[in-house]
């Protein structure tokens, strides 16, 4: 598979007039080729995570999948990032509640 140069869409992307698929403002249409990463924020670094986008931009993905709260090894476990972290809490106040 060929990548996709991104310099060559004209953004944004619009619904074709048939409806049946996403094309740039002069008409061409844009393959949709993508890839789950589920846990992506979880289970790689942020300089991981550039060296996989590159690597998969390289490919010719054009979109990436990804569960932005992940609770990888258990629904029981708070989502946390790779650095251990809780998305969503506000000082000592967990918004995801105390387990």
């Amino acid at each position: 598979m060929g990548a996709l140069s991104v310099q060559a869409v004209n953004w944004p992307l619009r619904v074709s007039a048939s409806g049946k698929y996403l094309e740039d403002q002069d008409g061409v249409p844009f393959p949709i080729v993508g890839e789950a990463a589920w846990s992506i924020t979880a289970q790689l670094n942020p300089a991981d995570v550039i060296v996989y986008l590159n690597d998969r931009q390289a490919k010719g993905f054009t979109a990436i999948m990804v569960q932005r709260l992940s609770s990888a090894s258990s629904q029981a476990m708070r989502p946390l990032n790779y650095s251990n972290q809780h998305p969503l809490s506000i000082g000592d106040a967990d918004l995801v509640g105390s387990q």
